[in-house]
């Protein structure tokens, strides 16, 4: 369907599942209590783990090496960017949640080390 329509329509049709709604329950409340960032992934889990008291030397293979544009490169057109910012709030916010906590864990991480 996206190659059929300009992204810019396909965004506002597509009836995409938020992250948001994964991650929490229908009441609202966060049900996992642990995420990582997939972009940092290795490194994410690593640390999880390792705050978990599980100790663990490999690495997670990664095999989409694939450099993504940022979404601003994606959708250059105001009003629809405007419009996926406000349907998307709640997962940019739970994305900018789990940057903190993340960034608490390497904190404690080099505290500790």
């Amino acid at each position: 369907m996206p190659k059929i329509l300009p992204l810019e329509i396909y965004v506002v049709i597509y009836p995409m599942k938020t992250s948001f709604e994964y991650f929490h329950d229908r009441n609202g409340e966060r049900i996992v209590k642990y995420l990582g960032r997939t972009d940092h992934l290795s490194d994410d889990l690593l640390l999880i783990l390792n705050y978990l008291g599980i100790n663990y030397d490999g690495k997670i293979p990664h095999s989409n090496k694939t450099q993504h544009r940022t979404w601003r490169e994606h959708v250059r057109w105001k009003p629809i960017r405007s419009y996926l910012v406000k349907k998307y709030q709640r997962d940019i916010e739970l994305y900018r949640e789990i940057e903190r906590s993340m960034k608490g864990l390497e904190e404690r991480e080099s505290d500790n080390s």
